[in-house]
């Protein structure tokens, strides 16, 4: 899977994958990152990054991914679709 969002003026693309130990490997920019993904009751994932634990929560609200991790929380915004047909053209 690959994502792009906004954060703060700059666009950031996510490439996702499992892995066939189950892991997951995730490419943002030049960084790459494995860990486990561990869903919870509650709704949210524990992500295990080795020793490390990380309690992580997404909430959607239209184009806006509301994320908190740890004790912070990031409102990534879904880019426009360009070209989606959203221009008209009179034709004459």
């Amino acid at each position: 899977m690959i994502a792009t969002y906004q954060h703060n003026g700059s666009t950031y693309t996510v490439q996702l994958e499992q892995q066939p130990d189950g892991t997951y490997r995730a490419v943002v920019g030049e960084q790459t990152y494995t860990f486990r993904a561990l869903p919870q009751a509650n709704g949210s994932v524990i992500l295990a990054f080795g020793g490390e634990r990380v309690t992580t929560h997404v909430e959607s609200a239209g184009n806006e991914r509301h994320v908190a991790v740890g004790g912070d929380v990031f409102t990534l915004t879904l880019p426009e679709k360009r070209g989606s047909g959203s221009k008209r053209s009179d034709g004459g």
